[in-house]
């Protein structure tokens, strides 16, 4: 099994954004920097939602509910 490192660990986690069951990227594919704030460099960059995501992400929780 390979070492785990900083960098194996960091590139398995999703980056989008999880939404109706899916990850996917923002609607306007515009991200954000994650910086290590011990070095100030970037770790990541993950999708930066807008408001047609969160208008995404309250109709499929509202649709997930029982009736």
């Amino acid at each position: 099994m390979p070492a785990l490192t900083q960098k194996s660990l960091i590139d398995s986690v999703p980056k989008g954004l999880f939404i109706a069951g899916a990850w996917r990227d923002s609607a306007d594919g515009a991200t954000i920097a994650v910086e290590d704030p011990a070095t100030g460099r970037i770790l990541a960059e993950v999708a930066d939602a807008t408001v047609a995501d969160g208008r995404a992400a309250l109709d499929a929780a509202a649709a997930a509910q029982s009736p």
